[in-house]
C-alpha cells in the first residue's frame, strides 16, 4: 500500500506490515467502505476485509490510470448523486461501461471486484455514514438535528448536507468541516498543470522538503535561461504543494513579474492576498455569524491582532537540481536544463518609498491567512520574468518586510538570473 508523506513523496506499507499494524490498532471495524483505486489490489482488499472493514472496491488485474479514473466517477455519480446503494453503485457501472465505445474500457471494467457484498444491497450514503434517511432542514436554511420520528421538514441526503456551511453540525452530530478544504481549494482556480511535464517528481519532492519543517527554509530561488521551464514548474509545484492537506494547503499565491515596477508589484500582491484571505475566511465559517464578509472587516481583525515574526530570506544552498521534459516542450539543449537553487541577497540600503498603507494592508492581509488556515502555511510564487528580485534592492527589502512580519509566509522565486 503507498501512501503520502509529509511532503507527497511515497510512503509504502507492504503486506505483512499493514497486518500487523492493523492487527494491534483494533482493525478497521469503524470503517464502512474502502475504494482502493490500484492495480491487483485484491490482496489487500480482502486483508482489509479480515481486519472488519464491511466493503471493499478492488481490482484484479492491471487497469490503465483513465480507466480508474472513469470508472471512480461513474460509481461515486451512482452511489452519491444517484442516492443507489453500494451494490447497485457497483453493478450499474460495470454494466454501463461493458458497453462503452472505448474497447479498453470493456475489457478493463471486468477487473473491478466487490469484497464484501453482504448487506451491501442496505448501504447507502446516509447510512454509511451513520446519517438517518432523512435530515431535516431548519428554518434558517441551515441543518436542524436529526429527527428520527420523520417530522421534519425537507429530507436532505448526505451529500447536500456536504454543500451547507463549514463547520456546521449535520443530523447526528456530524462535522461537514473536512469537506471545506476540499471547496476551497477547487475554488482557488489555479492556472492549469503544464501538459508534457515528466520527469519533474524528483524536483518537487526535494523542493517541498527544503520548504518543511522548523529549519525549513522561507525563501528558495530557482534560476536558469529563458525558455527551460520555470514558469511551468512553478505551476506545477503550486498545485502539488497546496493540495488539500500538504505544506501549503489551500493557501498560494502566484505573481508574475512582467516589468521591473514595484508600485505594480505591490499592487498585484495587495489585491491577490485580499483575494485570498476573503475565499479562506468564507470557506471557514469565518462569516458565519454576519453572512459575508469583506476586504475591510478582514482588515480590521488583522490590525486588531496582528503580530510579528522572526523570518530569514535563506534558501537552499549548494543544490543541483534537473528538470526533465517532453521533447515536444522545449527545443532547449539538455546541456542548459539544469535549475540550480541560489541565496537571495536581501541586504540593501536603498529602499525608495513604499505607500506605508499598501504595506501595512498587505502585511495585514497575509497575518489574517495565518490565523484562518493554521494547518497550513502560505507559499506566494513570484514568476519574475525580468530579473527584478535580482536587480532591484527595493524588492528584495520589501520581501524581507513580509518575511519578518509574518511567521509562516515562503516565498518560492523564478527568476532568469
Amino acid at each position: 500500500l503507498v501512501l503520502e508523506d509529509a511532503t507527497g513523496g511515497p510512503h509504502i506499507l507492504w503486506h505483512r506490515q499493514l497486518d500487523e499494524f492493523l492487527g494491534g490498532h483494533g482493525g478497521l471495524r469503524h470503517i464502512s467502505m474502502l475504494f482502493l483505486s490500484a492495480c491487483h489490489s485484491e490482496e489487500l482488499a480482502q486483508l482489509f476485509i479480515e481486519h472488519g472493514c464491511q466493503h471493499v472496491l478492488a481490482t484484479r488485474e492491471k487497469v490503465h490510470d483513465s480507466t480508474a479514473r472513469r470508472f471512480a466517477q461513474r460509481f461515486y455519480y451512482e452511489f452519491a448523486a444517484s442516492g443507489s446503494n453500494l451494490l447497485n453503485a457497483w453493478q450499474g457501472s460495470v454494466q454501463a461501461f461493458r458497453i462503452d465505445p472505448d474497447e479498453t474500457m470493456v475489457t478493463e471494467v471486468e477487473h473491478f471486484t466487490f469484497y464484501g457484498q453482504r448487506g451491501a444491497d442496505k448501504a447507502t450514503l446516509n447510512s454509511l455514514c451513520g446519517l438517518p434517511d432523512a435530515i431535516p432542514a431548519s428554518a434558517e436554511g441551515g441543518i436542524a438535528a436529526a429527527s428520527l420520528s420523520g417530522t421534519a421538514a425537507s429530507p436532505m441526503t448526505a451529500m447536500q448536507a456536504a454543500l451547507v456551511p463549514p463547520g456546521a453540525s449535520i443530523g447526528v452530530g456530524l462535522s461537514v468541516r473536512d469537506f471545506a478544504e476540499a471547496a476551497c481549494f477547487l475554488d482557488l482556480q489555479l492556472p492549469a498543470r503544464p501538459e508534457n511535464f515528466v520527469g519533474g517528481a524528483p524536483l518537487l519532492n526535494a523542493l517541498a522538503r527544503a520548504f518543511q519543517g522548523a529549519k525549513g527554509r522561507r525563501a528558495v530561488a530557482i534560476h536558469g535561461p529563458k525558455g527551460i521551464g520555470k514558469s511551468a514548474f512553478g505551476v506545477e509545484f503550486t498545485h502539488f504543494v497546496t493540495a488539500p492537506g500538504r505544506i501549503f494547503s489551500c493557501s498560494p499565491l502566484l505573481v508574475r513579474v512582467a516589468s521591473p515596477d514595484l508600485s505594480a508589484f505591490v499592487s498585484a500582491m495587495e489585491e491577490k492576498v485580499d483575494a485570498l484571505s476573503l475565499l479562506l475566511a468564507n470557506s471557514s465559517g469565518a462569516a458565519a455569524a454576519t453572512g459575508s464578509c469583506s476586504l475591510q472587516q478582514l482588515r480590521n481583525r488583522g490590525a486588531a491582532s496582528g503580530y510579528g515574526g522572526s523570518g530569514g530570506g535563506c534558501c537552499l544552498p549548494h543544490m543541483d537540481l534537473s528538470l526533465s521534459r517532453s521533447d515536444s516542450a522545449t527545443s532547449s539543449s539538455r546541456s542548459s536544463d539544469a535549475l540550480s537553487v541560489a541565496s537571495m541577497d536581501v541586504n540593501s540600503s536603498d529602499l525608495l518609498p513604499l505607500q506605508a498603507a499598501s504595506r501595512n494592508r498587505i502585511v495585514r492581509s497575509f497575518q489574517q491567512v495565518e490565523r484562518i488556515n493554521r494547518s497550513a502555511q502560505a507559499l506566494v510564487v513570484i514568476d519574475d520574468e525580468v530579473g527584478f528580485v535580482k536587480h532591484s534592492a527595493d524588492m528584495r527589502l520589501f520581501l524581507s518586510e513580509l518575511l519578518e512580519n509574518t511567521r509562516h509566509l515562503h516565498f518560492l522565486i523564478l527568476s532568469r538570473e
